[in-house]
């Protein structure tokens, strides 16, 4: 015996299944930016995950690098001004806290570990850090101001995925790449997806029967 899907309330349901893994699979960028930075408005940059470092050298975090920002590099570095409190840890301890002053773009050489492509957000005072250490940055909320007439530089479609990597006042590394594993929301996203091929199934199958 098999049960009829109305046709309507089948697709209704696909679309709303899709949609739900859709969303998920958005969700997986580690960094969000909102608002133009061409003008003078706030411009929120929004971290959706523990960014975890494992540290590689002694010294003196001062960069969280966002390595490869943009994909072509233009001929300035500009700096959107501001400052917010962010928050670490060191092997899981208490939380401390740093300032996070201003988010450049791309830079205009290559030095130290730095490349002309790379963005980065400045911390102060340093974090002091040494080999076989995990510093791990909590999710995070900046905002930032627009600086009118300046071409500032946005990774495509206002997000970023990573990697990322520390880095010492004199551009030297102090951590490996890291790429954050994305959330459980993909596992999510992908049985969105089964559900839906599922759904079609059932329901070519109701309309043959």
């Amino acid at each position: 015996m098999y049960t009829i899907v109305h046709p309507m309330a089948g697709l209704r349901s696909l679309t709303m299944i899709a949609a739900a893994a859709g969303a998920c699979v958005a969700g997986n960028a580690a960094i969000f930016i909102t608002g133009d930075p061409s003008i003078d408005a706030p411009v929120t940059v929004q971290s959706t995950t523990e960014l975890s470092f494992t540290i590689t050298a002694s010294g003196s975090v001062q960069y969280l690098v966002f390595d490869n920002w943009v994909s072509t590099p233009d001929t300035d570095n500009n700096v959107l001004s501001g400052s917010m409190l962010a928050s670490f840890q060191i092997n899981g301890g208490r939380a401390e806290t740093r300032y996070a002053y201003g988010l450049n773009d791309n830079i205009t050489f290559d030095a130290g570990s730095f490349t002309a492509t790379d963005g980065y957000i400045v911390f102060y005072p340093g974090i002091a850090v040494e080999p076989g250490q995990v510093l791990t940055i909590s999710p995070f909320t900046l905002t930032f101001n627009g600086e009118p007439g300046v071409h500032f530089n946005l990774p495509a479609g206002g997000t970023f995925a990573g990697p990322f990597f520390l880095a010492d006042r004199s551009a030297n590394p102090l951590s490996g790449l890291v790429t954050p594993v994305p959330e459980p929301a993909e596992e999510a996203a992908l049985a969105g997806l089964g559900l839906v091929a599922f759904g079609l199934w059932r329901w070519r199958a109701a309309r043959l029967h």
